[in-house]
């Protein structure tokens, strides 16, 4: 099972296997107009939903590692966010955290990665 909100925000639970286009003729209400649906993850600040920034630096840096692999996984975000952002599909990239190198990249659907 996977878990989805209602408008309301109320959590209800989905078959694992429910591709997004079946949840969509399923729940998404087609008869309203005009609805803009944000997917994204919240700010632990604000609780905001956070929405790519081409001027973001996307900067992750893990002490215990290398700046190698610092710069990949941080090169490895903005470049989910972005073409994300750019198409509306969820991408998935794997960075080897050894040598740095992408280890698997993955694109899907909206909420289809994994």
């Amino acid at each position: 099972m996977r878990a989805a909100k209602n408008d309301d925000g109320k959590t209800y639970y989905v078959p694992a296997d429910m591709t997004y286009r079946e949840w969509e003729n399923l729940f998404v209400d087609k008869t309203k107009k005009n609805t803009i649906i944000e997917v994204g993850a919240k700010s632990p600040y604000s609780n905001e939903l956070l929405k790519y920034n081409a001027q973001a630096l996307y900067k992750v840096l893990l002490k215990d590692k290398s700046n190698k692999i610092n710069e990949c996984l941080s090169n490895a975000c903005k470049n989910v966010a972005e073409t994300g952002y750019l198409d509306g599909n969820e991408h998935l990239i794997l960075i080897d955290l050894k040598t740095g190198d992408i280890a698997y990249t993955e694109l899907g659907q909206p909420m289809e990665v994994g």
